[in-house]
């Protein structure tokens, strides 16, 4: 379990195809605490186990789905990403609940500035839309954020100075891809909620004297 508040910011030093599997090598700002080998990491949002690590670098291995559904697919050597350790049972949570299990990737369709504030507006996959609320959270890149604006098929974020500085997010250009991670309250509810429509549909005259009513 993950809260969206960015640890520190890494880079992709390498990539290596081995078999079914990825092996992506990251170079690291300095953590609060020594990784360890087999915990949990969010990179860009996306969890994943670490399979060694050494004083500056750490390697996790993504299978294909993984590398197919999310942006780590399209991720250049080089590039910057966000790094989130898992939470301690116990600990300050001060984002929202991530699990690291991306549910799709956006589009960024737009880039504006207001003051020191970023917004960014995003064009998610068409199944995310239902799951979104206004000033509700979500997590872009692994980053908690609140929706300041929802339309039919897009949604505004905006970015304070802090986000800015601290995430890679504030290097994010229209066109881009984002991992979404949308509340995962709101995929059980909309869960629940499709569970009750099916039981209702099931519902016949006969069913219910069966029953005794």
């Amino acid at each position: 379990m993950f809260t969206g508040i960015i640890e520190t910011i890494g880079k992709l030093e390498s990539r290596k195809r081995t078999g079914s599997l990825e092996r992506l090598t990251f170079s690291a700002g300095s953590f609060k605490e020594p990784l360890e080998e087999g915990e949990s990491i969010a990179v860009n949002g996306v969890c994943l186990t670490v399979a060694d690590f050494g004083r500056k670098e750490f390697s996790v291995d993504a299978v294909a789905e993984t590398i197919k559904t999310t942006t780590l697919g399209n991720l250049r050597v080089g590039e910057k990403v966000n790094l989130e350790r898992a939470v301690k049972a116990g600990g300050r949570f001060g984002g929202h609940f991530v699990s690291g299990h991306v549910d799709g990737v956006g589009k960024i369709i737009s880039v504006s500035r207001e003051g020191e504030n970023t917004f960014l507006k995003i064009e998610p996959t068409h199944d995310i839309m239902p799951l979104l609320v206004l000033k509700g959270s979500i997590a872009l890149d692994g980053v908690s954020l609140t929706i300041q604006n929802l339309t039919g098929n897009s949604f505004s974020v905006v970015l304070i100075p802090y986000t800015l500085d601290h995430t890679t997010l504030g290097e994010r250009k229209t066109g881009e891809a984002v991992n979404l991670e949308a509340d995962m309250i709101a995929k059980y509810v909309k869960q629940s909620l499709l569970h009750q429509e099916g039981n209702r549909s099931r519902l016949t005259v006969g069913g219910l004297k069966e029953q005794g009513f």
